[in-house]
């Protein structure tokens, strides 16, 4: 991808499709597996900032309500939930 925004954008576009344009309800988003890899070339994709990334979901205006969200990530000494 170009940027870290059209990684954003990537992100946000996904979710507009799946509760926009699918309907889907059930679902699980896996947002940059295997973070470590040392061939990303932006920084949002690397350990130290992938948090970002996986909080924008819950941060976009496009995520209903009512979804109940769950978010973990495990990287060495990184957890999230």
């Amino acid at each position: 991808m170009r940027d870290e925004e059209a990684v954003k954008r990537a992100v946000q576009n996904t979710v507009k499709w799946v509760v926009e344009e699918k309907r889907y309800t059930n679902v699980l988003l896996e947002i940059d597996n295997e973070c470590d890899v040392r061939a990303y070339d932006h920084e949002i994709l690397k350990p130290g900032r992938v948090p970002e990334l996986i909080l924008l979901p819950k941060e976009t205006s496009l995520t209903p309500a009512g979804w109940h969200e769950l978010q973990r990530r495990q990287h060495s000494n990184l957890e999230l939930l």
